[in-house]
């Protein structure tokens, strides 16, 4: 009995965790030094990465890179933005996929491919040695193998980092004195 309470407990608990740890959307105007996204007609049909040199109710000051002069947009000509909040690698997640999908393609691989040993010279000194665990036996090897080379792999292409972006709360825009 105790134990069903205590995974009620947790059940219940897990849902108000995770919302407490997720960081709600910035609003604009955005930091200085912020790597953004932005997607503007002005700016064509994809996605910028550009950095912020400053940010008004109005507009929007930019960098493309470090060596490019500063250019200003309207806040009404940016119809998406996202911030960056951080780069990271996923070599975890990478070894996790590879070890998982190593160890099935080498357990195929293994089971598909086992045969009864035999002995091919029987004027052979040393007799006939052969230790056979049958096609699960080389399931299991060849599997174990497949993991460890899956999770190597899986870990190099993980280390490539790629960026988090969250949504920016749209730009106010300029009131206008419609009607007066």
């Amino acid at each position: 009995m105790r134990h069903i309470s205590t995974f009620y407990a947790i059940a219940l608990a897990v849902p108000a965790l995770t919302t407490a740890q997720t960081a709600g959307n910035p609003i604009w105007p955005v930091q200085a030094g912020s790597r953004v996204r932005i997607l503007s007609p002005v700016l064509g049909d994809e996605r910028q990465t550009v950095t912020v040199v400053s940010s008004t109710s109005d507009a929007l000051v930019y960098r493309q890179n470090s060596q490019a002069a500063p250019q200003k947009l309207s806040s009404g000509a940016i119809t998406h933005m996202e911030i960056s909040t951080g780069t990271r690698a996923h070599k975890a997640k990478g070894a996790l996929i590879g070890l998982l999908a190593g160890a099935a393609v080498g357990g195929i691989i293994g089971y598909a491919t086992w045969q009864r040993p035999t002995c091919k010279d029987p004027n052979n000194s040393f007799g006939c040695i052969a230790i056979d665990f049958g096609p699960g036996g080389d399931a299991a090897f060849a599997g174990a193998l497949g993991g460890i080379v899956g999770t190597l792999v899986g870990a190099l292409v993980g280390i490539h980092s790629t960026d988090t972006w969250l949504p920016v709360t749209a730009a106010p825009q300029p009131a206008t004195n419609a009607g007066h």
